[in-house]
């Protein structure tokens, strides 16, 4: 607990110390940590912007198309479309291609955490990153034949005031090619699948 009320040591004659206080003092006081408001809140959300800014590279961020043959339960796309992509900035540690020797040959994964700014996603004026979703980082960073990158998990992180600073999606490299879907016939951002979480 962060505090203790039950406390023997607290006389009642304290407790029952009246309150002169407002209504808006006890229930809305400055000082409250979920206060969206706050200039504290303000000036972190500006201090991550900045570290991303500063330590991060452009990429290519391909979101899925909702299509009707979409497992709802697996959220997997047998056969998925991607927008167009995306340019925003993103922090990630260029890793070295690992080769693993499985019984069906060998297995060259290349998995890697790449890391966004909730407030820079929120500008793109769409929803979260999610699993299914591409990323395309500049050639030659991760020293292998693919650039390519498939999230498979996407989650906040970071979190300040109760509210979240960042977007850490767990990525794998992707070996084939993504068919993209012009952004011409892209449907008005009003316009949104009601399964999708904004």
């Amino acid at each position: 607990m962060i505090h203790e009320f039950t406390n023997p040591l607290l006389s009642n004659d304290l407790i029952s110390i009246p309150d002169y206080r407002s209504d808006v003092q006890q229930g809305y006081s400055l000082a409250r940590l979920d206060n969206d408001a706050s200039p504290d809140l303000a000036t972190v959300q500006n201090l991550a912007d900045e570290i991303i800014s500063i330590s991060g590279r452009m990429i290519d961020l391909y979101f899925r198309t909702s299509n009707e043959d979409i497992d709802k339960v697996w959220d997997e796309d047998p056969d998925p479309t991607y927008w167009e992509p995306h340019k925003i900035r993103a922090y990630f540690k260029p890793v070295p291609l690992e080769s693993e020797l499985t019984k069906f040959g060998i297995d060259a994964t290349n998995k890697t955490t790449i890391v966004f700014t909730k407030k820079h996603i929120e500008l793109l004026n769409y929803r979260y990153p999610r699993s299914g979703d591409v990323i395309m980082v500049p050639m030659g960073v991760m020293n292998n034949r693919s650039e390519k990158f498939l999230i498979v998990d996407a989650k906040e992180t970071g979190q300040f005031r109760y509210n979240w600073l960042y977007i850490s999606c767990i990525c794998e490299s992707l070996m084939s090619d993504i068919t993209i879907i012009p952004n011409l016939i892209q449907p008005p951002q009003s316009i949104r699948d009601p399964n999708e979480i904004i």
